[in-house]
């Protein structure tokens, strides 16, 4: 662990998804839910990037982390979330917002019978990168009328306001909102309590309050509601700090799993939508176009050589 690590674990570095067990019980168990409504900010209107947020769930025998994603590709069911959120867990879940008529649901119940009836979404990871606390999901299907975020074009500026989206435990609200100003952006590593060392260029928002617990994996946004980044950890100074994986770490990640799919694409010998897949990837990071063309070629020669042993037709 190196010392910038150990310096931000001190100044009290955390993920989005620390296990809360304070409930209320008697005469505030009654009233809590409506506290809870009537401070949460920005009730008015959908926050931005609703539109691609995603609830996410990584269920573990009988624990369950919760946290947020977003979707990024809507051709290929691509969600993207905080590695720390899904970890090594293999039972993915995830969900949409529910609406009821043009209100927005935002109580846990009605997800959660959802999840009672097999109705979410599963999803596997397809690339992942704890050192950067990223990971890319493809689901099983996309529902209607959830649209893929565009991803910003630029970095935002100093004291820039972006917008967060996430799903806190503590508070039991979905879909809350929050909102901050861009104040630095530059590389930044630290250790999590679980041991995870994370190492990447970040986004640095001081925000309007503390984020709870569930931000992470969420989307941040612009005024225009594109992707400038997703919630990785919070810093607690004199005023609210969160970290976030910025676009260009999102887009080398996304790289990552169009490679991944064009890998698998080749083997299954859909040539036409491995080309695609790897035309994706080259767009977002043509770096890595020689490596992504010496893969393609080496498992070309794998799928011949597997079909001549067994007899199969030639590519």
């Amino acid at each position: 662990m190196s010392g910038v690590g150990r310096r931000e674990e001190e100044d009290g570095v955390s993920a989005f998804t620390k296990p809360d067990s304070r409930h209320p019980s008697g005469f505030m168990g009654l009233i809590y839910p409506l506290l809870l409504f009537a401070l949460a900010p920005n009730l008015a209107g959908p926050p931005p990037g609703l539109g691609s947020a995603a609830l996410v769930w990584a269920k573990d025998g009988a624990l369950t982390a919760q946290g947020t994603g977003v979707l990024v590709d809507r051709r290929e069911r691509l969600v993207v979330t905080a590695w720390h959120v899904v970890g090594e867990r293999k039972d993915l879940h995830v969900l949409f917002p529910l609406y009821e008529g043009q209100r927005l649901v935002t109580a846990p119940l009605p997800y959660q019978e959802r999840y009672k009836r097999g109705q979410t979404l599963r999803a596997r990871v397809v690339a992942a990168d704890p050192a950067r606390d990223l990971a890319v999901l493809q689901l099983d299907s996309a529902p209607d009328g959830v649209r893929e975020v565009v991803l910003a074009g630029r970095a935002p500026r100093g004291d820039e306001e972006v917008y967060f989206i996430g799903n806190p435990q503590v508070k039991n609200i979905l879909w809350d909102r929050g909102t901050g100003k861009v104040h630095w952006l530059g590389a930044k590593s630290w250790t999590f309590p679980t041991g995870q060392e994370v190492s990447l260029e970040v986004l640095e928002v001081e925000t309007a309050r503390a984020l709870e617990s569930g931000f992470s994996g969420g989307p941040v946004v612009n005024a225009a509601g594109e992707l400038v980044g997703v919630t990785v950890a919070a810093r607690e100074e004199k005023s609210p700090r969160v970290y976030c994986a910025p676009a260009g770490e999102v887009r080398r990640q996304l790289a990552g799993s169009y490679r991944t799919l064009a890998q698998k694409a080749i083997l299954d010998g859909d040539d036409c939508g491995a080309t695609g897949l790897i035309a994706e990837a080259r767009r977002l990071a043509p770096d890595d176009e020689a490596t992504m063309y010496l893969v393609g070629t080496a498992l070309r020669y794998a799928r011949w050589i597997i079909r001549t042993a067994t007899g199969g037709v030639r590519p």
